[in-house]
């Protein structure tokens, strides 16, 4: 009996038109959504906010009118400049899996999909880790904005199972349903500023290939993303929770912490951020079948992928202030790629942040610092590889 992809993919995928209004109608009566509503809309009456959401009822209409709006708040209010580079690489007219750096929860791929949706693209589909909808309204809202659930919270034979699923599930948006894809290079965030594509991610998207590796990926049309933010999201969470595991301790975060680093990512001010489309890697991958051995493959992979990111980077004097202090050096500085009073406004927003974290105040100063510095550490490796 064949299995029917719908009720296959029904735990984790993205809602359908049909399923928008009443996802809609769940939505505005939960209380923690119409709190949000009335914060969002502030000199608004949040019942007349609440009936036009009501009337929605396609994916589309949904993004279009509430969505976009939204993230068109966000970016007035937060960011200085959104710029993007490299669109002209793809095609409208083709899907792409768009494997991306990772440093905010939630604006990392609506940034992403604001920009595409301004330039006559259609907006990607979005993995999401199920470890983030801690309320139901949140997987609810998710859904309803073509999100779909990476699953974590299983072990063994079951984690098997759900990769296989999620591979099957993205090569299907991507070679049948012509569907852009958006996910993380890495399950979670990037918290130390080095950039770095996971081999689990490749291995379990090539799960659902029935070819060569380098076959299977070719399908998947995989196009390397670089986010950059000018000012760290979240920074203070992030250099909390890696000099707590430098130090040997196991760091545990709550369900809150999550939501207040969805929180934060969204409200704080981003200053210039600016989006990298890659050139798809397609005619790379041909130099995969030249190695022999499976793994290895993976790994080239994995270089080739995040070699586009980091030399995509979009570089700020804060990358190199952060470079100059973490290296204890003054290169950038004499080459004039900022001030000394940019260096010192850097220097007191490095003393605040790291004055609210406890600690030996040194070392969390260093980890401020490589934050920054390391995308242009990323960049040089492939600059002096190349001399």
């Amino acid at each position: 009996m064949p299995v029917n992809l719908s009720d296959k993919f029904d735990e984790i995928r993205s809602f359908r038109d049909d399923e928008i209004n009443p996802a809609i109608q769940r939505l505005t009566t939960d209380p923690y959504f119409v709190l949000i509503i009335s914060k969002l809309y502030p000199n608004q009456d949040a019942s007349l906010v609440i009936g036009g959401f009501q009337r929605i009822s396609s994916i589309y209409e949904f993004q279009s009118k509430v969505i976009s709006e939204f993230t068109q708040k966000i970016i007035s209010g937060t960011i200085k400049k959104l710029t993007f580079s490299g669109l002209e690489n793809l095609s409208s007219e083709k899907a792409y899996t768009f494997i991306s750096t990772h440093r905010d929860i939630v604006l990392d791929s609506a940034l992403l999909n604001h920009t595409l949706h301004s330039k006559g693209f259609k907006t990607t589909e979005i993995a999401i880790g199920g470890n983030l909808l801690i309320f139901d309204w949140i997987k609810t809202l998710v859904r309803m904005n073509r999100s779909f659930i990476v699953r974590r919270d299983l072990q063994g034979k079951e984690m098997f199972t759900a990769s296989q699923t999620l591979s099957e599930y993205i090569r299907k948006k991507i070679a049948v349903e012509n569907t852009s894809v958006w996910i993380a290079q890495r399950e979670g965030r990037t918290k130390d500023g080095n950039d770095a594509t996971q081999v689990a991610l490749l291995k379990m998207l090539n799960l659902s290939g029935q070819n060569s590796v380098c076959q299977n990926f070719a399908e998947l049309n995989i196009v390397p993303l670089t986010i950059s933010y000018e000012f760290e999201t979240c920074i203070s969470h992030k250099i909390k929770e890696v000099y707590t595991k430098r130090q040997g301790k196991e760091y545990t975060k709550t369900k809150e912490d999550d939501l207040q680093s969805m929180g934060q990512g969204i409200f704080g001010k981003k200053g210039e951020v600016h989006i990298s489309f890659g050139k798809p890697i397609t005619d790379e991958l041909s130099e995969l079948n030249n190695i022999p051995k499976t793994n290895d493959k993976f790994e080239a992979l994995k270089y080739l992928i995040d070699k586009h990111i980091h030399l995509n980077y979009y570089l700020t004097e804060g990358n190199y202030i952060g470079h100059d202090l973490f290296f204890e050096k003054t290169d950038f500085f004499e080459q004039g790629k900022y001030t000394q009073v940019q260096k010192d406004k850097f220097l007191r927003v490095a003393f605040e942040k790291v004055a609210e974290i406890s600690g030996n105040q040194s070392d969390l100063l260093q980890i401020f610092y490589e934050i920054y510095a390391m995308p242009i550490q990323n960049k040089l490796k492939y600059v002096v590889s190349s001399e």
